[in-house]
């Protein structure tokens, strides 16, 4: 039998993979005109020497040479692209400059592999399932519309991204970014079902449109995120951010490189939480624009990384001032405790006196105060000028799930990507070009028993009249006196439990942005 290590191809494709692993980005050409140059023989027997590298994606950095990638792929004949889409899928499956259809087939036999090995480990065997669940419709067949574009097995912590729709064709195209302990075995599932509520209504606003859609959105895990407090407390800190925002940038320059700069698409991105943070990160550092931005929910934007809105590469829109948008939901716990933990560092009494910084934290700020320079928009529900009905975001989360709200997860459908919240609604909007038609929506109003008042422009109250255009007044009466009859009343039927009183930091030592308002116990 052959001695793999004997065999001087073999052995010059390792020392080439090798470099790479340094972060020679240079090495990377050579290393595909290597592999390419390969017999089939040599191919098994690279697989067979070297698993972990043909499982693998290369490692890709920042200034990747995509076009480079994409012509080597180009120029090889058709039975060499099948026979590297076998030999090697963890490679072809994650490499920009190759087409996202063919990524796909080559992801689809690296899972398949992975699945059949009897060494792999359950978390990995776990992440699998949870894909093959999302990638099939409810009659056990393949689901046309979604593909896996990149997956990474990551030593047993799987990174994967789920398309909706077809990135080699689409017209308008958004990253799904999340936020922290979203891991594909135990997040996708929920991720990829928020990637479907953007679609679906994407998808309503080009039909009003009259628009050929042709949209797709990524539901993508492609960075480790943070556990949730208590079982780590990484959320506080910027680090894990900082990695994935080389990983999306990656993603996001690889995308446009490998589909032509300006080539006839829009590309948006939208992200959760944590995921902001990393986001606008990995913006300031893009080779490429992005058409427009939404943050939801933020965990809190760096301000020595991202000083404001302007400092990331987005396109502007027709206001002239970049295409980005946020909001965050009042019922919102989770978020608010992100931004004020990464600040506690200001506020620890050290032997009666307060040190700036002991614990190495990076302080963030909120998005939606003005220092950012974006547009807020409500995730609040109401009722538009048609009399369409939108609901408010009970919680954290971009997929409500609970049967009630609770004081850290929205109740179902009440998240802020699921389909009929004003938040969703808001991000379709924007992620479609269209954030200028974002309105100030009049308030919700809840029958005794907790039901949501669904007589059109409150007919009961007024059934005469109809809505005033001082409804849309931010001013008005009705938005601003507690006591007039229409002002919006809280859900009797949300009850926030309270275990315990809430802890009030000192005014005088956290930061100026910061009001004095209490915080969650279980944050603390």
């Amino acid at each position: 039998m052959l001695n793999p290590g004997k065999d001087p191809d073999l052995k010059k494709l390792d020392t080439l993979h090798s470099k790479i692993n340094t972060g020679n980005n240079s090495a990377r050409n050579d290393y595909l005109e290597q592999l390419a140059k390969l017999t089939p023989e040599q191919l098994v027997l690279y697989k067979l020497w070297k698993p972990e590298q043909t499982r693998n994606p290369l490692p890709a950095l920042p200034g990747e040479d995509v076009p480079s990638a994409k012509k080597w792929w180009q120029n090889l004949n058709k039975t060499i692209q099948l026979a590297l889409m076998g030999a090697v899928p963890g490679i072809i499956g994650n490499l920009n400059g190759i087409p996202y259809t063919t990524r796909s087939k080559a992801n689809d036999a690296l899972m398949k592999e992975l699945k059949d090995d009897p060494t792999t480990n359950k978390n990995t065997l776990t992440a699998l399932n949870v894909i093959e669940d999302k990638l099939v419709l409810d009659n056990g067949k393949r689901n046309p519309d979604r593909s896996i574009i990149s997956f990474d097995p990551n030593n047993g912590k799987p990174l994967a991204a789920l398309a909706i729709g077809n990135l080699d064709t689409a017209g308008n195209v958004t990253w799904n970014v999340p936020g922290m302990n979203t891991t594909v075995s135990d997040g996708m599932e929920s991720w990829a079902d928020s990637a479907q509520d953007l679609y679906k209504n994407q998808t309503e606003e080009f039909k009003r449109l009259h628009k050929d859609g042709k949209n797709a959105v990524v539901a993508w895990i492609g960075y480790d995120t943070p556990p949730a407090p208590p079982a780590s407390w990484g959320v506080l800190f910027t680090d894990a951010a900082v990695k994935g925002a080389d990983k999306l940038q990656v993603a996001l320059d690889g995308f446009q490189d490998t589909r032509g700069p300006g080539n006839g698409y829009t590309i948006n991105v939208a992200a959760h939480s944590y995921g902001t943070t990393t986001s606008s990160i990995a913006l300031t550092h893009t080779k490429y624009p992005v058409d427009t931005v939404a943050f939801f929910g933020s965990a809190g934007i760096d301000p020595d990384r991202v000083p404001n809105a302007a400092a990331m590469h987005v396109n502007h829109g027709t206001d002239g001032q970049p295409a980005v948008y946020e909001t965050h939901a009042s019922d919102d716990m989770i978020a608010p405790s992100g931004i004020v933990g990464s600040n506690l560092g200001k506020a620890v009494p050290i032997i009666g006196a307060y040190i700036p910084d002991p614990f190495g934290l990076d302080p963030r700020e909120d998005p939606t105060d003005p220092w950012f320079g974006g547009h807020n928009f409500s995730s609040e529900g109401g009722y538009d000028t048609a009399g369409n009905v939108y609901d408010r975001v009970t919680g954290h989360d971009a997929n409500g799930s609970q049967p009630v709200r609770t004081l850290l997860f929205a109740s179902e459908d009440h998240g802020y990507l699921n389909q009929k919240t004003e938040s969703g609604h808001n991000i379709a909007l924007v992620t479609t070009g269209q954030g200028e038609k974002i309105q100030t929506l009049s308030p919700l109003k809840y029958n005794p028993d907790g039901s949501l008042d669904d007589s059109k422009f409150y007919g009961s109250n007024r059934p005469h009249q109809g809505w005033q255009p001082s409804d849309w007044d931010i001013n008005a009466a009705h938005r601003t006196d507690p006591n007039h009859p229409l002002f919006p009343q809280p859900n009797p039927s949300i009850e926030i439990p309270q275990s315990k009183p809430p802890v009030v930091l000192p005014q005088s030592k956290l930061p100026p942005m910061f009001p004095q308002s209490p915080l969650p116990p279980s944050e603390h």
